[in-house]
């Protein structure tokens, strides 16, 4: 199975960290969403997309997930509590064909929280290591 990523798990190392297994990956595009910033009181701004024909989301297909890892980030991504639904969508590969994948895309409890557009610089100037170092580790150690 494939997962197109569009934030905080495109990078590798985070991925690997939340799963504790390497996959490939390669750039991807993804149609007709764009990517909102979700500000929530008390959480650093965290990507989101939603349907917007027309707008597209640049990210990563990272490539043969498997069940467990599915699992994991379903837990990190509360779509057990409405923050993301886990849906089937078409992105586009590094060679611009179509690919069937699985994307977290925002959620009910996040309706009223999406504002302007997520940069992934922000992130990786100003949250990168807070998740690496905290959020991520603290996901971990409560699952």
């Amino acid at each position: 199975m494939n997962l197109f990523t569009y934030g905080v798990l495109m990078h590798p190392e985070l991925l690997r960290e939340l799963t504790g297994r390497r996959f490939a990956s390669e750039p991807a595009i993804l149609r007709d969403y764009r990517r909102p910033a979700v500000v929530k009181e008390g959480y650093p701004r965290f990507p989101a997309i939603v349907p917007a024909p027309g707008a597209s989301v640049e990210g990563v297909l990272v490539r043969g997930i498997d069940r467990e890892s599915f699992e994991i980030l379903d837990r990190f991504e509360e779509v057990d509590l409405g923050l993301y639904t886990r849906e089937s969508v078409a992105a586009l590969d590094e060679a611009g064909r179509s690919c069937e994948a699985f994307a977290y895309v925002a959620g009910p409890r996040l309706e009223g929280c999406l504002e302007g557009t997520w940069e992934p610089t922000e992130f990786l100037d100003r949250y990168y290591e807070t998740y690496k170092t905290r959020i991520i580790p603290a996901f971990l150690e409560s699952s």
